[in-house]
């Protein structure tokens, strides 16, 4: 999914309470960076799509709900599925030692001069985990 023609390069990652944790235009190579290019990449492509919320499911699928249908956006490995869920516990400042629980969190992304609040929510499935992110969109909200 991450390509060079990037509108997640513009893009820095805000923690649940406003610090940057990842800045624009990160470099490349360890697994972390690509977990944070790639996680940047889904982000963007919600917000393209204007979708409303982005599912992590664990047979590492990427599904994204648009004007209500749910579309899938991309199947991974799972080890860079386990990297993008521990990255954004760490944006929501939550215990990634505790896979097996239900928690809750938030976290912000910003475009250039535009702000876009993520919510993001952990549950158990069968042994895994399961991560929902509610896109917050003030573009895209009804008014």
């Amino acid at each position: 999914m991450p390509s060079t023609a990037t509108p997640w390069r513009d893009m820095a990652l805000l923690n649940t309470r406003g610090q940057i944790v990842h800045g624009r235009d990160h470099g490349r190579g360890t697994e972390g960076e690509v977990a944070i290019r790639y996680l940047k990449a889904v982000l963007a492509a919600a917000r393209h799509a204007r979708a409303s919320d982005v599912h992590f499911e664990p047979e590492s699928m990427i599904r994204m709900r648009v004007d209500g249908s749910m579309i899938e956006a991309a199947r991974i490995e799972q080890d860079l599925f386990g990297r993008l869920l521990n990255l954004v516990k760490i944006l929501c400042d939550l215990d990634i030692a505790k896979p097996g629980t239900v928690q809750d969190g938030s976290f912000q992304a910003t475009w250039r001069d535009r702000a876009i609040d993520f919510r993001a929510s952990f549950a158990p499935v069968a042994g895994l985990q399961k991560l929902v992110v509610r896109v917050l969109n003030p573009e895209t909200a009804p008014r």
